[in-house]
């Protein structure tokens, strides 16, 4: 049983790799004939599912296990209200953010200008995390708060993997505003169903695996990653 929870030659794609090179081109047939000599291939989306099926794997072997969470986290209380105190956050703030590694296709500027357009005083944008984007992100925050914008924009750094849930339950819009890249149009991210399990509505970009997740009860789509679509969104959300 081979398990494919990524693909490896389109995340180096998506962070600069080239779609004509060697190492592409023998990485992705060496990936596709590891997936062609196992007798099932379990994925974790529809979109990753037609993938594998596309490079002609037997459609009958490939099956989809999406991403889980412990039950813990949809019967435990996660209290929010620490973190928020730890981080100035007022009670009667509205929280729009996410958890997640910085990376540039995330699309987190979106979320920074997005609440740079919303200027709301009782907004804060939240990030929560570490990666290749941080120093750009907050060097962006800068940018926005010398603009005199009335959001508040808070990015903590990493946090200790099994500490993420009161982070997550401070935050009280998720927001996941990926752009459309090789990786992110097959690829579900984890922490959209962490925070739909803790009961946060979610925002999300119209890539192929969110529309999996994010149904019109959970959340909403919005048709690509840019602020002022974003604004919109999260100012109808905040309002209510």
């Amino acid at each position: 049983v081979y398990e494919a929870r990524g693909f490896l030659e389109d995340t180096w794609r998506t962070r600069g790799g080239d779609a004509d090179s060697d190492f592409y081109r023998w990485t992705r047939r060496t990936e596709t004939r590891c997936l062609s000599l196992a007798d099932a291939v379990v994925t974790l989306s529809q979109s990753m599912r037609d993938d594998v099926v596309a490079r002609g794997v037997d459609p009958s072997r490939v099956h989809v296990v999406g991403n889980c969470v412990p039950n813990a986290l949809l019967t435990d209380v996660v209290d929010g209200g620490p973190v928020r105190q730890a981080l100035d956050i007022r009670p009667t703030d509205v929280v729009v953010g996410t958890v997640s590694t910085l990376n540039a296709y995330e699309g987190l500027d979106v979320l920074l200008d997005a609440g740079g357009l919303l200027d709301d005083a009782r907004l804060v944008v939240l990030v929560v995390g570490d990666g290749p984007a941080r120093e750009r992100l907050t060097r962006r925050a800068a940018e926005l708060r010398r603009s005199g914008t009335r959001t508040r924009f808070v990015l903590t750094g990493r946090v200790p993997h099994g500490r993420t849930p009161e982070p997550h339950a401070a935050i009280d819009v998720f927001c996941v505003p990926r752009r459309a890249t090789p990786f992110t149009a097959l690829v579900p991210p984890l922490k959209p169903v962490e925070a739909m399990a803790l009961g946060r509505p979610v925002v999300v970009t119209d890539l192929p695996p969110l529309r999996e997740l994010v149904g019109p009860d959970r959340g909403v789509v919005i048709s690509g990653a840019d602020p002022e679509l974003l604004a919109q969104a999260l100012g109808e959300l905040v309002a209510d």
